[in-house]
C-alpha cells in the first residue's frame, strides 16, 4: 500500500474521502465557542445542560440587531469552563422569539434548572464572564463556626442563614432552591448561608428547625414564620430586601420597564406635602400586588412630557396603571394629591378584574382602546386615530430625560416607550400616521 493511499478503494473515492476529510477539519477549527440553536435542538439543549446562556439576536436587521462579538469573545473565554453559550437568530427562529417574548436585539436570557432568567448587565465580554463564572459558584455559602455567621451578618449586604438539621432534607431544598433563584436573577444585594453543623445550630440557640433569619445592616434579625414553600420563602425575602416601590429615573428607566409585567406609575412632586403620605400609601399597597402590579414614583421634573401625553395634567400628585402587553393606561383621579390605601386596592383590583371603563367624571379613564398590527390605537372622538412616531434624538426623548442609549429606536407619542417597535424610516424625523376605523394606516 502506498502512501497516501487507501485500501481496497478507487481513486476516486479516495479523493472524495480526503475533500471530506478536509470540510470536517474546516468544521472542527471554525468558532465553536458557542452553540447555534434552532427549534429542533433548542429545547433539548437547554433542558440537558446545567447552564445556558442564550444571545437572541436578529441577522437580518439592523447591524446592531446581530450577534454581538461581545458575546462571542464571552464565550471563547469561557469555553470548557461547563456553562454553555448559545445563539438563537430570530431572523429564521420566529417561534422561539415570540415564546421568549424577545422584542429587542441582541437580547440574552438565562436558562437554569427549567427556569428562564433576564440577563441585567450590559452586553459586554467582561460583564458577561463575571455574570457566568459568579453563576459557577456556590448559591449557598455553609457556615461552620459562630465566628464565621458573626462576621457574614456584620456584611453591608443583606444575609439570609437558614438553620437545618439532618431530617429537614425538604426544607433545605427548597432553601437552596430558593438561593439559586436570587443567584441566577442577579440578585447581588443578598447573600445566603446554611448551618447544618448540630454544634453551631445549638450554639445560636435554635431550638426547633429549620429556621430562616435575615440579617440586614445596622437592624436586628428577622425570623421568617411563613410556610416552607419556594414561592413564599422567596417573596419575603424580596419584600424585605428590595423596595416594593422603586422610583423611577433617567438610569433606572430600562431596568424597571425590561418585562411587560403592568406598572402603577405615580407622578409626585416631593415639595408637596401631601407627597410623603401619597408614597407611604404606595409602599403598603404595592406588597400585595407583588408579582401582579410594579410600583413605581417619579418627579415630574424627570417624566412630566410624559405625563402630560398621557393625559395627565396640572401640577397635583397623579397615578396611572399601565398595560405594555395591550397598549394601554388607565388613569386614578385623586384630590389634592394625595389617596387612600382603599381608593388604591379599589383601582388596582378594578384593573387586574378588567373593569376599569371610561368613566363620565374622568376620575377613570382608558385613553387606549385597542391595537392593530405592530403599532397602536389612540382613542380620540373623531373618525380618524392620530399617531406620531418618534426616533431616539426627537425632543420627547430629551425631554423625558431618558438616556439615548439602549433605547428602542422608536415610541409612541401618546404611550410609554414602544419595546419592539422598528421605524418606517431612518431618517432623523417624526412621521404622522393617520389610521382609520377600518384598521388602515396612511401618512399625513
Amino acid at each position: 500500500m502506498g502512501v497516501g493511499k487507501f485500501p481496497n478503494m478507487s481513486p476516486s473515492l479516495s479523493a472524495w474521502l480526503i475533500v471530506l476529510i478536509g470540510v470536517v477539519s474546516c468544521i472542527a477549527d471554525s468558532d465553536t465557542s458557542y452553540v447555534l440553536l434552532d427549534a429542533n435542538n433548542f429545547q433539548l439543549e437547554v433542558d440537558s445542560k446545567d447552564v445556558v446562556l442564550v444571545c437572541f439576536f436578529h441577522s437580518k436587521a439592523e447591524p446592531e440587531d446581530n450577534l454581538s462579538q461581545e458575546f462571542v469573545n464571552a464565550a471563547t473565554r469561557l469555553q470548557g469552563k461547563g456553562p454553555v453559550l448559545a445563539a438563537v437568530d430570530c431572523a429564521i427562529e420566529k417561534t422561539l422569539m415570540k415564546k421568549y417574548e424577545i422584542e429587542d436585539f441582541p437580547t440574552l436570557r438565562l436558562f437554569r434548572d427549567g427556569k428562564v432568567y433576564h440577563y441585567r448587565r450590559p452586553i459586554e465580554t467582561n460583564a458577561i464572564v463575571d455574570f457566568v463564572e459568579m453563576l459557577l459558584q456556590p448559591a449557598v455559602a455553609t457556615v461552620s463556626t459562630v465566628t464565621e455567621a458573626i462576621e457574614l451578618t456584620e456584611s453591608d449586604k443583606a444575609v439570609v442563614i437558614g438553620f437545618f438539621s439532618p431530617e429537614n432534607t425538604k426544607e433545605y431544598e427548597t432553601f437552596l432552591n430558593v438561593a439559586s433563584t436570587f443567584q441566577a436573577s442577579d440578585g447581588q444585594a443578598v447573600l445566603f448561608a446554611e448551618v447544618v453543623n448540630p454544634q453551631v445550630v445549638k450554639e445560636f440557640e435554635i431550638v426547633y428547625t429549620p429556621m430562616v433569619f435575615l440579617f440586614r445592616p445596622n437592624e436586628d434579625a428577622v425570623g421568617y414564620t411563613g410556610m416552607f414553600n419556594e414561592r413564599e420563602l422567596a417573596d419575603w425575602i424580596t419584600i424585605s430586601t428590595t423596595p416594593t416601590l422603586r422610583e423611577l429615573l433617567p438610569e433606572t428607566f430600562l431596568s424597571i420597564f425590561e418585562d411587560n409585567t403592568p406598572t402603577l406609575l405615580a407622578f409626585v412632586d416631593k415639595k408637596l406635602p401631601s407627597t410623603g403620605a401619597l408614597l407611604t400609601v404606595l409602599t403598603e399597597v404595592s406588597v400585595r400586588y407583588l408579582h401582579k402590579i410594579n410600583f413605581v414614583f417619579t418627579e415630574r421634573q424627570h417624566f412630566g412630557a410624559l405625563a402630560e401625553k398621557m393625559g395627565i395634567s396640572g401640577a397635583d400628585n397623579a397615578i396611572a396603571i399601565l398595560d405594555f402587553s395591550k397598549r394601554e393606561h388607565f388613569l386614578l383621579g385623586i384630590k389634592d394629591g394625595a389617596t387612600t390605601s382603599k381608593e388604591v386596592n379599589e383601582f388596582c383590583d378594578s384593573y387586574l378584574k378588567g373593569t376599569l371603563v371610561r368613566a363620565e367624571d374622568g376620575a377613570v379613564t382608558a385613553p387606549v382602546t385597542g391595537e392593530i398590527p405592530e403599532t397602536v390605537v389612540i382613542a380620540n372622538p373623531s373618525n380618524e386615530l392620530m399617531m406620531d412616531f418618534y426616533v431616539p434624538w426627537c425632543d420627547f426623548y430629551i425631554n423625558i430625560g431618558v438616556p439615548h442609549s439602549g433605547l428602542p429606536r422608536v415610541s409612541l407619542l401618546n404611550s410609554l416607550p414602544s419595546f419592539n417597535h422598528t421605524p418606517t424610516t431612518s431618517s432623523p424625523s417624526s412621521n404622522t400616521v393617520a389610521v382609520t376605523e377600518t384598521g388602515q394606516a396612511t401618512a399625513k
